[in-house]
């Protein structure tokens, strides 16, 4: 099933409204699971902002070849 923009918008919104993590759990990952990310972590760190500039900048670019005004909303959201 493939979902538009404004509801992926609308998801990432009402997610924002909900508590669900438990900060009080420490994240935990097997050796073999940090190996399996570790590669593209590393790659996201050098060409991403803290703040997913790049990403949006992509998202923005991307929306008025699509001409999906929305698309950069849940982008954002999900950063």
């Amino acid at each position: 099933m493939i979902h538009t923009s404004f509801f992926w918008k609308n998801h990432f919104e009402n997610n924002l409204t909900r508590l669900r993590v438990d900060w009080n759990v420490k994240p935990s990952l097997t050796e073999e699971e940090k190996q399996n990310i570790l590669y593209s972590l590393k790659a996201w760190q050098l060409g991403e902002t803290s703040d997913g500039r790049h990403l949006l900048a992509a998202a923005t670019k991307y929306s008025e070849k699509i001409k999906d005004a929305v698309y950069p909303e849940p982008v954002k959201l999900n950063v």
